[in-house]
């Protein structure tokens, strides 16, 4: 990237191009001063920048067309641009901007902006291609605030405010795109004809670096590279600055205060900003035969970018509109290509699905819904635009733990502190909705219009519904979901939530595979996957179901085993993932008990809607959690299985546990130190399930959940198989003994397998699958397997 920089800004100092005077050009110092101010001040800021895709499409990318819905848009396309490259970008200005101050004008030239009625633009924007740089063009001509870019026939289509009428998207980047092209051309054709004094004429007229450089660029087919941006949430209350009255005159135009309102929040309040390149177009692949001809017709005419725009000339002009009709139809097709791809590439979030799920329930004329029905029916929505292979989801679509309050019994907390609840409150202060009694009713402000100045504050929904919109597949997963939701049956909303664990383990695992874990990541020796599964199960036994809950620092491989043995019986299964389990020490270190509690819950719930009844098998921390749910009594549970259940664990130096924990929490923020007081080392058994390294934070936890456990374990109500380990090195041979005294209201049956083991479940020691096997067909048969 440096080098890059450095051959930009010695080319900077030979630059002369048309119409261009010295002064007014890039001044790379400059640029990159404001560069680095804007990387040191971002880290106080809460705009959090993400940048999706591959950084060798803005290496590759010439021209970089972009959608427009806020000032900061102009320069941060520059920033990211810069950090992954190295590369100055040119941008077109409002002309405005450069009349107000001459000083600010001066500023505006040396970080690359040129105004948009420069004489010569084009001119100087073809040879600031041909000399390496990338060019940033808004092809709406304007912030489009309200972001409605379609009219009623699905055209796109934007507001003008200064012509006051719809108009088409501009075209100016695609006919830059076909005059660089040209330029190209006519420089290919000389190095053909190996005519290096008209290749030498092009380096000099165009300030290039030199022939070679000059080359390079020529080869390189002429793109443009779509990019959407997409901010993330709007928030839309006063900030800081408008209420500092000293600082700004209470006469400031609306306008002025609208996108001051707008502006500060997106820089000062926690706001995610998503920047998604797409694939580059090619201009070429857009024009016909014809139109290559007469392309290379005037590639052989021209020695200069003046005699390309020399067209324009009064003797020339039937010339002038032949050429310009000529390259029209392409042209044309190229922008509507790059408008449909910047619109496609929206980041889809919650607030754009909850939105257009209101306006469509005013479309089916239904003017209220229950909170809870509004969460369901998001909720469907979300699993429903999952499925699609070309919607781009926030993070907080992908990650269900940000999304799971939506789901089955969770949908009451969704008007709380969750981007759902914010929406609805937002709106309620806009008077769009009202919510009385758990009921959204939906007002008749939602479908008021409101100017351009007032629509982001006044109807914020209805911003976000427009965003969606050029979005088929979000717009089809909303549809069927406000369609779908009153009738969804409880074994799809299982599947749903099966989904969903699934996708938590992929996105944790994804998540911790990441380069700062790898030095607690490259110890681990797991081979098996931990992902949570489910086994139908076949005949009347089908109806039952198994929940198999694994034990501390193992993962749903752990179940695998007896899963296997238990398929010939015909149960339904459901192995679970704990919390920060089967993916990275870093992720466990995040946990608490109550998290791997909620894994449970949510196991049960899932588990419960495809059979009648349940038996939970856990192992050592899981048969922990397995009474610690027995405990609460829920519906339909038959028993529980505790396997070597840890109710004391024989290693002495646990003591000393929760002393390691506060201090593994100072030394932690020491960042040499952080690891070695973080994790200790671990010999497991079964190294191809469990973790190398154990958290000092999760030991702290696992003591929490054993005092927990034994308060409860007098609340069990249902009959109880407890195996364990005569000689188990890991817990104490008690620990059975210990839980069948406190389990005062179950009838319990304690079985002692001969081992040296703690894993005699994963192993199968002794009888341990024959007795599970066996008081499984009791319980549900009553009689003997």
């Amino acid at each position: 990237m440096k080098k890059h920089v450095a051959e930009q800004a010695d080319a900077c100092d030979v630059d002369r191009r048309p119409g261009v005077d010295a002064k007014f050009e890039l001044h790379p110092q400059t640029y990159e001063w404001m560069i680095h101010l804007f990387n040191r001040i971002r880290k106080v800021l809460g705009l959090n920048i993400k940048f999706h895709g591959d950084p060798e499409l803005l290496e590759e990318g010439e021209i970089f067309v972009f959608n427009h819905f806020s000032r900061i848009e102009t320069f941060l396309p520059h920033w990211v641009i810069f950090n992954e490259t190295g590369a100055f970008c040119r941008s077109i200005a409002s002309a405005s901007l450069f009349k107000s101050n001459d000083m600010f004008a001066s500023f505006l030239w040396k970080v690359g902006a040129i105004p948009t009625n420069h004489s010569e633009l084009f001119p100087v924007l073809v040879a600031e291609v041909m000399r390496g740089k990338k060019i940033i063009i808004f092809p709406e001509g304007g912030m489009v605030k309200d972001r409605k870019v379609q009219n009623e026939k699905g055209k796109f289509r934007v507001y003008s405010r200064s012509s006051k009428t719809v108009r088409k998207h501009h075209t100016g980047a695609a006919v830059l795109a076909n005059a660089v092209s040209t330029v190209k051309e006519s420089i290919l054709l000389s190095e053909k004809k190996k005519d290096w004094s008209r290749i030498d004429d092009w380096v000099k007229t165009l300030g290039a670096e030199s022939r070679t450089k000059l080359l390079y660029i020529a080869h390189k087919r002429t793109n443009i590279v779509p990019c959407n941006i997409t901010f993330f949430p709007l928030h839309t209350d006063e900030g800081f600055f408008l209420r500092q009255k000293k600082l700004f005159n209470k006469d400031l135009s609306k306008r002025a205060r609208e996108e001051l309102i707008i502006e500060s929040n997106i820089l000062f309040k926690h706001t995610d900003m998503d920047m998604r390149p797409c694939q580059p177009i090619y201009v070429s692949e857009f024009m016909s035969w014809w139109e290559k001809k007469v392309q290379r017709l005037i590639a052989k005419r021209i020695n200069s970018i003046h005699d390309l725009y020399a067209l324009d000339d009064v003797s020339n002009s039937q010339l002038a509109k032949f050429i310009r009709g000529v390259f029209k139809q392409s042209t044309e097709k190229v922008r509507d290509k790059f408008m449909a791809e910047i619109y496609g590439a929206i980041t889809i979030n919650v607030n754009h699905l909850a939105s257009s799920i209101i306006f469509k329930l005013i479309e089916e004329e239904e003017f209220s819904i229950r909170v809870s029905d509004l969460c369901l029916c998001l909720y469907v929505a979300i699993k429903k635009v999952q499925q699609s292979p070309v919607a781009h989801l926030h993070r907080g679509l992908k990650n269900p733990k940000q999304y799971r309050s939506l789901s089955i019994d969770g949908q009451m907390e969704c008007v709380s502190d969750n981007e759902l609840g914010k929406l609805l409150q937002s709106a309620e202060k806009q008077g769009l909705i009202q919510i009385e009694e758990g009921v959204v009713n939906l007002l008749d402000k939602l479908q008021h219009d409101y100017d351009l100045d007032t629509v982001r504050l006044k109807n914020t929904l209805k911003v976000y519904a427009n965003e969606m919109a050029p979005v088929p597949a979000a717009c089809e997963a909303v549809d069927a979901a406000v369609s779908e939701y009153k009738s969804l049956t409880q074994e799809r909303q299982a599947d749903f939530l099966l989904d969903d664990e699934q996708r938590n383990y992929d996105w944790h695992r994804q998540y911790y595979s990441k380069q700062r874990f790898d030095e607690v990541n490259v110890l681990e020796t797991a081979t098996e996957s931990g992902r949570p599964y489910l086994i139908k199960g076949k005949g009347s036994a089908a109806r039952t179901g198994v929940l198999l809950v694994h034990g501390f620092l193992a993962s749903a491989a752990e179940m695998r085993p007896v899963s296997d043995e238990l398929l010939s019986l015909g149960f339904t299964q459901y192995a679970l993932r704990l919390e920060g389990h089967g993916t990275s020490p870093a992720d466990l270190d995040k946990q608490t008990w109550e998290d791997w509690v909620k894994s449970v819950n949510i196991a049960y719930k899932l588990l419960s809607m495809y059979v009648d009844e349940i038996i939970i098998l856990g192992f050592s921390a899981g048969a922990l959690l397995s009474f610690y749910k027995a405990a609460e009594s829920p519906p339909n549970l038959r028993g529980v299985i505790a396997v070597n259940a840890v109710m004391k664990i024989q290693h002495k130096a646990m003591i000393f546990v929760p002393l390691m924990h506060g201090v593994s929490k100072v030394v932690g923020k020491i960042p040499a130190l952080e690891n070695s007081m973080r994790y200790k080392a671990n010999k497991p058994e079964h190294p191809e399930v469990n973790y190398q390294s154990i958290p000092v934070s999760a030991l702290y936890q696992l003591l929490q959940l054993i005092d927990e456990v034994t308060k409860k374990l007098e609340d069990v109500r249902v009959p109880c198989l407890l195996l364990q380990s005569t000689q188990d090195p890991v817990i104490e041979v008690q620990s059975s003994d210990l839980a069948q005294k406190k389990l005062t209201g179950s009838q319990v049956t304690l079985v002692e397998i001969e081992s040296s083991k703690h894993g005699i479940l994963y192993e199968n020691v002794g009888d341990t699958f024959s007795e599970i096997t066996t008081f499984l067909m009791r319980l549900v048969t009553g009689r003997k397997h």
